[in-house]
């Protein structure tokens, strides 16, 4: 599919959908954060988006809810430590 037909078919895709303001770069975006939220190393993503740079490859990828999961498990740990200290 040549350039011009995939932004028609995007943006076609998003005016049926009623979706103002997504750019096809955004999914970029999407994909490398959602990559890494599961767990892909970021050489891997890295390579899978074609960048020069790792340092790229963090801007791309946003892993909010991975920064909240590892704050959870570090609250986790800090109750089970607390507790362990009160039985001893």
């Amino acid at each position: 599919m040549r350039h011009d037909s995939l932004s028609r078919a995007f943006h076609g895709a998003c005016e049926r959908s009623n979706i103002k303001g997504l750019r096809f770069h955004d999914l970029r975006h999407t994909c490398a954060t959602r990559l890494v939220e599961a767990g892909v190393p970021l050489h891997t993503v890295s390579k899978l988006l074609g960048h020069s740079t790792i340092r790229m490859t963090e801007r791309y990828s946003q892993p909010e809810e991975s920064l909240k999961g590892a704050v959870e498990i570090l609250e986790k740990l800090e109750t089970r430590f607390s507790q362990s200290k009160r039985i001893i």
